[in-house]
Formats: structure tokens, C-alpha cells, sequence
């Protein structure tokens, strides 16, 4: 058999707690042939020592300190440069591996010879993130038997994208973030033909990864089994943008401090970036026609829609609202649709939004209190996901009931409306 070398890239800044959890799926697997390669983008916590702790008994850990803080995309890019050969994964500074999820990675790789390989994930909510306890979420399965792969036509795959203009909900979105792992060639071969020989165009580069490799690509292997997991923590810059405390406030304000000279494509207006999900979708498809130069086509008026209709959920705080809004206006100026814009913006009503705790079911996820089974890291959430993975009676009919009542209400008290989105964004200030 072939043991076909392994990297894990970690990009990393102030978190030290997490990121030894993270550390800890990885250097318990029972591959060998693997490396970590951690990128530190100038913590002042004790990341650093507890790293250097670790690499004393743990040899297959790197550990690059940048002396000047470089910001995500830069911090992404040198990562990549430390790879000489094999195959890629990164992971967040609060996510993890399953336990032997690198053997049935190489598994995969020597079976389907796909220089691209990508799997449903699972989530972990550190406690305080979101709600006061911890919660576990992962995608209930659709029938058929668990630990397969099959081909992914990458063509269905980006038409699927320019309408629904939502990579994170799809499951066989081939990012090397987390939920995927490509050969080194393959990103070498993109870079080559990047303008500025650089495989990270934008200023996300989770979900870029995995558009800019399909649209290389004719096809690439989706496995059917969880082989890693998000961690959500409150360092994490996607919740922090969502929420509205201070801390979370200063961590977004540095973030588009560093995102600021990297504008949204020509064809969105070369507008700043926005978080919003159906926003960076397109940016990605434009982007990586240019470089691979295919003709995928971005309605802008369903683009606009899905924009607003993502605003409208609920999920932004009241902070961030003027400044989202006045992006999808200018996309809508420079683009000829600002009746469009207006009168969304006059009939859209935001809805209410509660914190969900506890167990739940919704048509697409189960969620777990994790403080219920102990499982207070990304490292326990692992091991509870692996288990429950690979055990046949998953939940008793008790549990079941109470977290379908749960979800009933939640949903209920969900469709109540708030403000119109109106209120928060006023033409001209």
C-alpha cells in the first residue's frame, strides 16, 4: 500500500486553548506518514509555548512564527509553501480531525487516484460561543451505506453553486478547509496560472479553496462519512462578525482592516468584501473563471435576492446591518438594478432571532447539548462523533420526542418579524 504523505496546515492567532485541542485530534491519528504545519500570526497569549511543549514529543509538528502579523490570506498562502509534496488539509485554529480519519484518507486517495477529495463535516460550538452550554450538530444521513465515495461532476457541481449561491450548506463543496484535501500539484497548477502566482485570490479563502479547485478540475471523489470537524469558537472571525458584543466587534474590525485592499470582483462593482455568504459565492465563481477560464453566469438579481433573503434571517447583528446593506446597494448601482434594491429593501422584514439551546431536530440537522455528555472541546467532539458514527441505536425514542418538541417551538418563535430593513440603512448617509 501506498502511505502517500499527509499535511495539516494550521493557520493560527491567540488561541492557544482551542488550538491544543486541535493539536490533539491530529497527533493522536494512527497514520504515520503526516506532518503539521503550524502558521502563528503574531499571538501575544501562550500559543507559542504550548506549542513548542508539544513538538518535544511530537516530531511531526512545525511551528513558523510570523514576526509581522500577515492576516488570513497571506497567513493561508505561506502555509501552502511549506508543502513539498503529497496532499493538503487546513484546519482552523479551533477544528479537528476525526480519530483515524488520515488512514481512510489515504485510503481514499489510493483507491479513486482523485487529486481532489472532500466529506460532509460535522460542528462543534465551544460553550459561550453562542449559547452558555456547548452544542454538537451534525447532518442527518440520507439512505445508503455509510464509508463510500463516488465521482463529483464539477461542472453540476458550479451550476448547482451559481443559483443556490450558498457553498457552505453544500456538503460536497471540495474546499481543503476542513471538509477536504488536495494534492499539492493540483494547487501548484492553479498558482501557475493565477496572475500573481498565488492560489488565495479573496479574501476568505475557506470556501475560495474548494470553488477555484472544482473549476480546475472535470470531476473529484466526494466521501459519504464525516472525516473532520468545525469548531466554533468566540475567535472565530465568521461568529464574530455575527455577533454583537465588543470583543467580538474589535476581532471583526481587525479582520476588515487587513481584507480592505482586497475588493469583491470587477463584475460585483469591485465593492468591499461582506460575509455574507451569498456575496463570497459569487465573488469565488467570478474569480475563478478568470483564472480557469470558464463561463460560469451570476444572475445579479438573484444574486440580490439571496442576499437580502440572508439578511433578512436574522443572523446579523443590528451593528452590521448599514454596512452589508450599503455593499448590496452599490452592487446594485454599478449592476443597473437599484429598483430592484429598493424594493426589497422597503418590503423586507428581518425576523426575530433566539438563541437555540439544547437538543433539537430541523429537516437538515440534529443538534446535541454537548455539556450533556461530556464533551466540553473539539477533541472530546471527535471521539463523541466517532462513536455515534459507528454505533446502530443512535437515540432513544425519549431523547427523540423531547428534541423534536424543542425545534417545534424554536421554530414558531422564529417566524415572528422585527424591523423592516428600512430602519437600518437610509439612502445617501
Amino acid at each position: 500500500m501506498l502511505f502517500n504523505k499527509i499535511t495539516i496546515i494550521i493557520p493560527t492567532k491567540d488561541r492557544e486553548h482551542f488550538l491544543y485541542y486541535t493539536l490533539k485530534t491530529c497527533i493522536n491519528q494512527e497514520y504515520k506518514n503526516f506532518e503539521i504545519i503550524v502558521l502563528d500570526d503574531g499571538s501575544t497569549d501562550n500559543s507559542i509555548e504550548m506549542i513548542k511543549g508539544l513538538m518535544k514529543s511530537h516530531s511531526q509538528i512545525k511551528l513558523f512564527e510570523n514576526s509581522n502579523n500577515l492576516g488570513m490570506m497571506e497567513n493561508f498562502e505561506k502555509g501552502l509553501n511549506q508543502v513539498k509534496e503529497g496532499y493538503v488539509i487546513v484546519l482552523g485554529g479551533d477544528d479537528g480531525l476525526m480519530p483515524n480519519s488520515l488512514t481512510l484518507m489515504n485510503d481514499i486517495i489510493n483507491e479513486s487516484e482523485s487529486p481532489v477529495i472532500t466529506w460532509p463535516t460535522c460542528t462543534f460550538f465551544y460553550q459561550g460561543t453562542k449559547m452558555k452550554t456547548g452544542q454538537l450538530i451534525y447532518n442527518i444521513e440520507k439512505k445508503g451505506t455509510k464509508n463510500q465515495w463516488k465521482w463529483v461532476q464539477s461542472k453540476d457541481y458550479l451550476e448547482r453553486q451559481c443559483e443556490n449561491l450558498f457553498y457552505v450548506s453544500d456538503i460536497e463543496t471540495p474546499m481543503i478547509y476542513v471538509k477536504g484535501i488536495a494534492s499539492i500539484e493540483t494547487i501548484r497548477e492553479i498558482k501557475e496560472k493565477s496572475p500573481n502566482k498565488m492560489f488565495y485570490q479573496c479574501s476568505t479563502p475557506d470556501g475560495y479553496s474548494g470553488i477555484i479547485l472544482a473549476g480546475h478540475l472535470e470531476k473529484f471523489a466526494f466521501y459519504n462519512t464525516p472525516l473532520s470537524l468545525h469548531g466554533v469558537s468566540k475567535s472565530s472571525a465568521g461568529n464574530a462578525y455575527l455577533s454583537g458584543d465588543k470583543e467580538a466587534k474589535e476581532l471583526s474590525k481587525k479582520f476588515f482592516k487587513k481584507a480592505e485592499n482586497v475588493k469583491m470582483h470587477e463584475k460585483l462593482g469591485s465593492v468591499n468584501y461582506s460575509p455574507l455568504i451569498s456575496l463570497m459565492t459569487a465573488d469565488f465563481i467570478l474569480m475563478a473563471n478568470d483564472i480557469n477560464k470558464t463561463s460560469y453566469t451570476i444572475d445579479i438579481k438573484n444574486l440580490i435576492a439571496k442576499a437580502f433573503l440572508e439578511i433578512q434571517d436574522g443572523l446579523f447583528s443590528e451593528d452590521n446591518l448599514s454596512r452589508e446593506l450599503d455593499i448590496i446597494y452599490n452592487i446594485a448601482l454599478k449592476t443597473d438594478n437599484l429598483v430592484l434594491f429598493n424594493k426589497f429593501l422597503a418590503t423586507t422584514r428581518r425576523n426575530k432571532r433566539y438563541i437555540f439551546e439544547g437538543d433539537g431536530i430541523s429537516p437538515r440537522q440534529i443538534y446535541i447539548n454537548a455539556d450533556k455528555h461530556q464533551v466540553f472541546n473539539i477533541y472530546d467532539a471527535s471521539h463523541f462523533f466517532y462513536a455515534l458514527f459507528n454505533t446502530r441505536g443512535r437515540f432513544r425514542i425519549g431523547v427523540f420526542f423531547k428534541a423534536l418538541l424543542s425545534s417545534m417551538k424554536y421554530s414558531i418563535a422564529s417566524k415572528k418579524k422585527s424591523n423592516k430593513l428600512s430602519d437600518y440603512y437610509v439612502l445617501g448617509d
